[in-house]
């Protein structure tokens, strides 16, 4: 069955938009080492920090919806279907992304291969649960085979790309996995730390893809020293940690609508990347800021579980009491922008209420076991809340140019060396990311009016 609903094609678009907007300049002539010019958009080029924040993002949310194929995979639920189609409308993403750098036939090949590891992934957790070695075996015969596999189209595909690296970085990506599987049954704990690793192994993973990309393609995919800078390397971190807090809240709440129980271990990751965020906050403000950022992020996230506990208990009156509390971000908005004076309150305080009014969508849609809706929503909650950290990060480098400056870092310039003219990064580059993040919400808006008018 989880064959058939893997194999559909739900495509969320999230490359065409970005592709769209990340239109700045035209291509220069040719492109090096003999490799074919990427099949961008007539006249688009991409900048290589982009190309390493889209793949960062498609590759985590990839990580946590294999985790949620997997989990309801296993126990046979009703939301099965629907976790399978938005880990397919991912896997749609990636396979467009892929299209657009080598062709229609390369990105069918790598969809060919995404999706085998999917499967085999699946049948290893399903033969786990049902103590069936001869399952698992067969299933781990089948991850051998996609690795070297993709390492072949991989390193065939792009010569940059080092086959000893990718292979490294493929396996362990299987052996998370395998592990989360492991223990998914047996261990609540250990399942949510196996999901947080691998998502932030995707990270990287996404990275190394698109230095080499970028080294490829330098005239259709410049600006590898942005790309490589500690402006760029703060922007992924807030899209890995925000990103992470949003996949957390979303498995943190059904859990508790569900009486999963696993609840309490998506908690306990919930609140683990809370402290990541706050020491990020007091890496860059101080201790004393990163506190008040932890109490005020603490009882947002309470908010969301006081909500459901309302809803169960069929108390009308409270329910509604939480949900005002839940979508009250005055205070949380007004600690943001007096420390980041380059940010707006009010669009902070707007961005931050259409992050919890999605997170209170998608929950309300699981309880009523929409489940197709539940995980829609989710997925653009996900996209919702990396626009907030594009914002965050964009505004911080801005308030302190000297310590996250838009030039090459020492530590990545191997990995990013440039190999042809490729345009060096401007005063205009942030400005235009944040001009993309904007299209990119405008056109998810508009892509669900139905839902988001259900959510106010």
């Amino acid at each position: 069955m989880w064959r058939a609903l893997l194999s559909g094609s739900v495509s969320f678009a999230v490359l065409s938009m970005a592709f769209a907007s990340m239109a700045l300049a035209s291509p220069g002539a040719g492109s090096s080492h003999g490799a074919a010019a990427p099949n961008l958009p007539d006249g688009a080029v991409v900048r290589a920090a982009d190309l390493r924040v889209t793949l960062g993002r498609l590759l985590g949310e990839h990580a946590f919806l294999a985790m949620q194929a997997m989990r309801t995979g296993v126990g046979g639920g009703a939301d099965f279907a629907a976790a399978a189609e938005a880990l397919e409308a991912n896997t749609v993403d990636l396979e467009e992304l892929i299209s657009s750098l080598y062709g229609e036939d390369g990105g069918a090949r790598f969809g060919e291969l995404w999706r085998s590891h999917l499967g085999y992934v699946v049948d290893y957790a399903v033969g786990v649960a049902n103590d069936d070695g001869a399952a698992t075996e067969t299933a781990l015969a089948g991850l051998a085979e996609y690795e070297a596999d993709l390492v072949t189209f991989s390193t065939g595909a792009n010569p940059f790309l080092v086959e000893d690296q990718i292979a490294s970085m493929l396996a362990e990506h299987v052996s998370l996995l395998t592990r989360l599987a492991d223990v998914a049954d047996v261990d609540y704990e250990a399942a949510y730390t196996a999901a947080r690793e691998t998502y932030g192994h995707m990270f990287h993973l996404g990275e190394v893809l698109a230095a080499a990309i970028a080294r490829q393609f330098p005239d259709q995919i410049p600006g590898a020293r942005l790309a490589a800078s500690p402006a760029l390397e703060l922007r992924v971190t807030f899209d890995r940690l925000l990103g992470e807090h949003t996949l957390l809240s979303v498995e943190a709440m059904r859990g508790a609508a569900a009486g999963r129980a696993d609840a309490d271990a998506a908690r306990n990751a919930l609140d683990a990347n809370s402290a990541d965020l706050s020491q990020a906050i007091s890496g860059i403000y101080g201790e004393e800021s990163g506190e008040a950022f932890r109490e005020l992020w603490d009882g947002h996230v309470v908010a969301y579980l006081d909500y459901i506990a309302a809803i169960q208990d069929g108390d009308e009156a409270a329910s509604d009491a939480a949900r005002e509390s839940v979508l009250d971000v005055s205070h949380l908005s007004a600690l943001l922008t007096a420390s980041i004076p380059n940010l707006d309150r009010g669009a902070v305080e707007s961005l931050v209420r259409q992050h919890v009014q999605q997170l209170i969508g998608q929950v309300d849609a699981y309880e009523a076991e929409d489940y197709s809706r539940a995980f829609s929503i989710g997925r653009d909650t996900f996209l919702h809340s990396l626009v907030i950290s594009d914002a965050l990060s964009i505004a911080i480098a801005q308030q302190f140019p000297d310590i996250f400056p838009p030039l090459p870092d020492a530590s990545t310039s191997e990995l990013w060396a440039e190999t042809g003219a490729s345009a060096a990064p401007h005063s205009g580059t942030l400005l235009a990311v944040l001009f993309m993040s904007a299209l990119i919400v405008a056109t998810s808006v508009r892509r669900r009016t139905d839902q988001v008018d259900g959510l106010k």
